[in-house]
């Protein structure tokens, strides 16, 4: 069910300095970096994200794995009336991955919420 997870931090330097260290340890490795937003990775997907406080939309981030589009939809179409907030319209690319569909929410805390599927390219 989960996809990927997200988590804030105040210090992204010393924190990707531990993640790269405990994550290379796992077989994975770093695949994207900048001064707000780290991610790491298996061979095949992108599955933790590490944020600078200042610069995250909320506190964490949890993607949960859709079948297809239309799940996807359904997903970010329940939300709201559940007491959930939109956080970005559902649409390609919107994890960084041209090929990753995603939509995404607040749940009533503040925290983000994702359904993503990843389709195959033409």
């Amino acid at each position: 069910m989960i996809d990927h997870i997200g988590v804030r931090g105040d210090d992204i330097a010393a924190a990707s300095e531990f993640h790269d260290a405990v994550v290379a340890a796992l077989g994975h490795d770093r695949t994207y970096a900048d001064p707000d937003l780290v991610s790491y990775a298996s061979p095949d997907r992108t599955f933790f994200w590490l944020q600078r406080a200042e610069a995250a939309r909320s506190a964490t981030r949890a993607g949960s794995v859709a079948s297809d589009r239309g799940m996807g939809e359904a997903f970010h179409t329940a939300g709201p009336s559940a007491g959930g907030r939109d956080n970005g319209a559902p649409g390609l690319g919107a994890n960084r991955d041209p090929s990753c569909f995603a939509a995404f929410l607040l749940e009533p805390d503040g925290n983000n919420v994702e359904a993503v599927c990843t389709e195959e390219a033409a």
